[in-house]
């Protein structure tokens, strides 16, 4: 699968609601480069598709960090009440 269709996959499951970390080009073969100076050599374009996913991981990442700070913010306690609720259904699992 080329680094296009991969980018394209990504983008339609993020407008889903998938909020996917960014895969990694694949890179050329050591025999994909014929040598010949081809003004897009395939290590060009493998170079260019390296920078996008840097950028792309690199806004993933941001997105990430702050889905974990805003779950953080007091009045946001819906996990805490998950938890209590996991421990209270505990219980009778224990032999109590």
């Amino acid at each position: 699968m080329g680094t296009h269709a991969i980018e394209v996959r990504l983008i339609a499951m993020n407008e889903r609601g998938n909020d996917v970390e960014p895969v990694a080009p694949t890179p050329p073969e050591p025999g994909d480069c014929c040598g010949d100076g081809c003004p897009r050599c395939v290590n060009d374009i493998y170079a260019e598709a390296m920078d996008r996913y840097e950028a792309n991981r690199l806004t993933w990442r941001q997105r990430q960090q702050q889905g974990d700070v805003q779950a953080e913010q007091p009045g946001l306690s819906s996990g805490a009440g998950s938890k209590s609720s996991q421990s209270h259904h505990q219980g009778p699992h224990t032999g109590t």
